[in-house]
């Protein structure tokens, strides 16, 4: 069994440097050709079926690699990014993290927010059920969080673990089930940019 991760094509708040979350943030330019890239590049990979995020910027990229697949494509809330809460639409600045440390020390969570526990627990109930349906080859469109967390359940990583390992916009990560377990034959893959 092979499961392929893609991450979204890239958007206008990814260039700002804005938390995305749950808000629908479409590709601008450069992320709508960075999804037919990845997608030339998948396009002889075998594919039995594609989960994509529901929200557009991964649900759009996952519209240019099923072009060149005879796959279903399964849109699913599952694979959503994280939600940020009342920091989504915000720049990643000191400033934030300043007020989420407040919301830290006090032991609160942010406003709206998923916490990155919560994050994996709904990775890893998804990925279970999916890994029941006998597809050989899955495609996994989706987010940077939330990619982390998919290589944190195949690779059993905590989420500490995780927190600076880079995700690309259309990054492939590859995993392939061996007889001792998962492991990872494809890390955070985006040679068809250059």
């Amino acid at each position: 069994m092979t499961i392929t991760t893609i991450r979204h094509g890239q958007t206008a708040w990814n260039l700002e440097g804005r938390w995305q979350g749950h808000t629908d943030i479409s590709l601008d330019e450069t992320g709508i050709l960075q999804g037919k890239k990845v997608a030339a590049r998948l396009a002889n990979t075998p594919c039995d079926i594609i989960y994509t995020s529901d929200l557009s910027r991964a649900a759009d990229t996952a519209g240019f690699i099923a072009a060149h697949h005879a796959a279903d494509v399964v849109m699913t809330r599952n694979l959503r990014e994280m939600a940020f809460g009342i920091f989504e639409g915000r720049t990643v600045s000191n400033e934030v993290f300043a007020e989420m440390a407040e919301y830290d020390k006090a032991g609160k969570p942010y406003p709206g927010a998923e916490s990155p526990r919560a994050l994996f627990a709904r990775i890893s109930n998804f990925l279970d059920d999916v890994l029941l349906r006998g597809h050989e080859n899955i495609f996994l469109v989706s987010h940077g969080g939330t990619i982390l967390a998919i290589i944190g359940y195949f690779l059993r990583l905590s989420v500490e673990d995780l927190m600076e390992m880079p995700v690309g916009n259309t990054a492939i990560h590859v995993f392939k089930k061996l007889p001792a377990g998962w492991t990872m034959t494809t890390e955070n893959d985006t040679r068809h940019l250059t």
